[in-house]
């Protein structure tokens, strides 16, 4: 190593040093992308550092070989070996840490670590050789100029377009936010990563220039820049076409793409032309008009210019032109929001819509520098979550003695906690501070948290008189339960291989609604050998056995879950529910009705609820036959054709049967049929319902009321819900959302 100096010491400690550092960091202690990335990151640094401070040994090492190709290829070679070497340690380190922390995809960790830090290396080693060449004085600063320069591109592209991901030539590649899981090796980012060594080939050949010198006065020297030309022409194509090829697609571009727009009164609408979105978009028009009268009533601001909404067909199209697959963003500098077409009244709009109607609450940024404000108020807005409203969540988060305190959840410290936790928690605490002290004052707190000069009172002396608000507040033990089962979640950097788990679980789920239950049981299989401690993943294991009508496997699985101490009351719920099924496949009716009606005293959910509560019913059906009918209904993976045609035979046989009129409309309203649906739910509403069943059919027919813009029918019916004893706040709340909204629509379509 004597063609090495002090230099490459220096930086084999800091590197091996910052290894070692992450293999004591949940989520970079694997060898897979974070870990990657951030080697990637200072090998580009180290490799064009020492390469700049070695140059001249290296070249004397191969003065021998005089043609000015075969002395700055063998010198290129010559350090990008020695710089490799800064690799070995590191990778040696991560290989050693899965002994203690088991590794989840080897073969795409390595992958990922020759595409990113291999790949910045070979980039470092060929700028820093063109740099040394063409300045003798100060080139490691031009070099870190140069990068300085083009990161301030991309996040001028980050900022100014919708995309949220970014690749460049020293960390690779930056894939958006945090709640998107999946980071699997796409043709986009091979794409990438081939730019950067043909940047690297450019570099290449302007060394051997800045070296030859030739003069432009004959045609072998004009020959010798041809290949730079060629380089420069090839990567010229690609920056072109960025936007086409998914490295950098722009604000223009992806509306282009979309193809569709609409404009109303307040927003600018841009989705794909001719998808489900375009069918939907007077609906999803109106409810976007009817979110930003609430906010702007709320905020109480009269904003001058109209908002930009994208809606995307699918959370795949919404990853390759922006970046964030299921995860929904303000458009921070596009006065905008992204977000994926999904079942009305959209579930997210509403809390993204606050934020971009908050973004000029701040002098210079469109978003708070306290974490905690900036999410706080969308959710304060917002406001439904549930059965329960976010004061009494939190309640419940402080009785389970999982709550994160306000002071951590203010900074970064928020995307550290799972975001079920910080989110719902600095909404309660937000919601508080405007209830108890008005809107004005916490306009003023949210630029920059100065708590005191907004209240006179800094954080902790609100934190106080918040607890004291929260410990007034008394819940059930069927609340605490269900918090149990939503908020005892890890967050990404809590979770074992999240990125692995996470795409295991995607194409495990894919196949399982593709009734592939085969291939879905083999990825269950991979994920719990992954995630062993995690009773959630058995769930699906389950679900497949039962669909293929494996019984006893099902079974077996199910009594794991009930007794995994791991288990939340949601898992044992629905174990519960498999094995009462099971009892009815084997005409075991009564042990069935018996797991049946433990599942129902577990009030797990409202959905598991009404599920049961019909199965209930339909076993105490006399008629063997029709009994047999309702299991297919109820218990079996049936089309939804074969389930209308089984439902029309029962209900020609028992005409004034309940449960059945309202099954046909329940489906009916999910078919979108919502004229046809409220006939057989009027029908079911007249006749005898369990109780879930009998609330959930006065919700559909409030809902088809208002798609029919019958708002007066759904009022009366969202009304009477609101009559029945013990409804849960979080569903009130709700509720009186559906009348806001039916009275909004119905000012709005009124002749003026």
């Amino acid at each position: 190593m004597k063609t090495v100096n002090l230099y490459y010491w220096v930086w084999l400690v800091l590197i091996a040093k910052t290894a070692l550092i992450m293999a004591m960091i949940p989520l970079f202690n694997l060898l897979a992308f974070e870990f990657c990335a951030v080697l990637a990151f200072f090998i580009s640094i180290a490799s064009a550092h020492i390469t700049i401070n070695n140059l001249q040994k290296y070249l004397g090492k191969t003065k021998a070989s005089k043609p000015p190709y075969q002395v700055i290829s063998k010198t290129f070679w010559l350090s990008l070996t020695i710089n490799l070497t800064l690799l070995i340690l590191p990778f040696l380190i991560i290989i050693l840490n899965a002994f203690r922390v088991p590794n989840c995809n080897f073969t795409e960790g390595f992958l990922f670590f020759l595409l990113l830090p291999v790949t910045s290396c070979i980039y470092g080693t060929s700028a820093g050789i063109c740099f040394k060449l063409r300045l003798k004085h100060h080139a490691f600063l031009a070099y870190l100029g140069y990068n300085f320069a083009t990161l301030l591109l991309l996040l001028h592209n980050i900022a100014f377009d919708p995309p949220v991901f970014g690749f460049h030539s020293t960390f690779g590649y930056f894939p958006g936010p945090i709640y998107d899981t999946q980071i699997p090796i796409t043709p986009t980012l091979l794409l990438a990563r081939s730019t950067t060594l043909l940047i690297s080939a450019i570099f290449f050949q302007l060394s051997q220039l800045f070296y030859q010198k030739p003069r432009i006065n004959s045609l072998n020297s004009l020959v010798s820049f041809i290949p730079l030309v060629i380089l420069i022409l090839g990567f010229s194509s690609i920056w072109l076409y960025k936007s086409e090829l998914g490295l950098r697609p722009t604000r223009g571009f992806i509306e282009k793409k979309l193809g569709g727009f609409h404009q109303t009164e307040n927003f600018l609408l841009f989705f794909e032309k001719g998808s489900v979105v375009e069918n939907e978009i007077e609906n999803i028009a109106a409810d976007h008009e009817f979110r930003y009268d609430q906010l702007t009533k709320y905020f109480q601001i009269k904003p001058d210019k109209k908002v930009r909404s994208y809606i995307y067909t699918s959370p795949k199209q919404k990853k390759q032109l922006m970046g964030a697959k299921h995860t929904s963003l303000q458009d921070i500098t596009g006065y905008g929001l992204h977000i994926n077409f999904e079942d009305f009244p959209h579930p997210i709009l509403k809390h993204e819509l606050a934020h971009v109607l908050t973004s000029e609450w701040h002098y210079f940024l469109p978003i708070s520098l306290k974490l905690g404000l900036h999410e706080g108020i969308a959710v304060a807005a917002e406001w439904d979550s549930g059965d329960l409203d976010p004061h009494q969540w939190t309640k419940a988060m402080h009785d389970l003695g999982i709550a994160p305190p306000i002071q951590k959840i203010m900074g970064l410290g928020f995307w550290l906690q799972p975001g079920s936790l910080s989110y719902t928690v600095a909404g309660s605490f937000v919601r508080f501070l405007i209830d108890t002290y008005g809107i004005e004052k916490f306009k003023y707190a949210f630029p920059t948290g100065n708590f005191k000069k907004a209240y006179n009172k800094n954080l902790a002396k609100l934190n106080q008189e918040w607890q004291a608000f929260l410990d007034k507040i008394v819940l059930t033990n069927q609340d605490l339960r269900i918090a149990e089962y939503r908020f005892k979640r890890p967050s990404i950097f809590q979770t074992h291989c999240a990125h692995e788990v996470a795409n295991l679980s995607t194409k495990a789920w894919t196949a399982y609604n593709q009734s592939d239950w085969h291939t879905a049981i083999n990825f269950f299989n991979k994920i719990n050998k992954l995630d062993a401690e995690n009773p959630k993943y058995s769930r699906g294991l389950m679900l497949s056995n039962y669909q293929l009508g494996r019984q006893n496997e099902a079974t077996a699985i199910a009594q794991h879950i009930i007794e995994h101490p791991k288990s939340n009351i949601h898992l044992v719920a629905e174990a519960k529910n498999i094995i009462g099924n099971a009892h009815w496949q084997n005409e075991e009716l009564d042990k069935a009705k018996s797991i049946f009606q433990e599942v129902l005293s577990l009030h797990a959910s409202d959905s598991i609820g009404r599920n049961i509560e019909a199965k209930l019913v339909a076993l105490d059906t006399k008629s063997k036959l029709n009994r047999n009918k309702l299991k297919q209904i109820l218990i079996s993976r049936s089309s939804n054709g074969l389930r209308m045609v089984l439902l029309n035979e029962v209900m020609q046989k028992k005409p004034d049967f309940g449960l059945i009129h309202y099954l046909i409309g329940r489906q009916l309203h999910l078919d979108k049929q919502f004229p046809k649906s409220n006939q057989y739910l009027l029908q079911a509403k007249s006749l005898q319902l369990p109780d879930n069943l009998k609330t959930e059919n006065l919700r559909l027919i409030g809902i088809n009321g208002y798609q029919t813009n019958k708002y007066k029918l759904g009022i009366n019916h969202f009304n009477e819900i609101l009559k029945i004893d013990n409804i849960p706040k979080g569903k009130r709340g709700q509720m009186k959302e559906w009348i806001e909204r039916c009275e909004w629509n119905f000012r709005k379509k009124q002749p003026s």
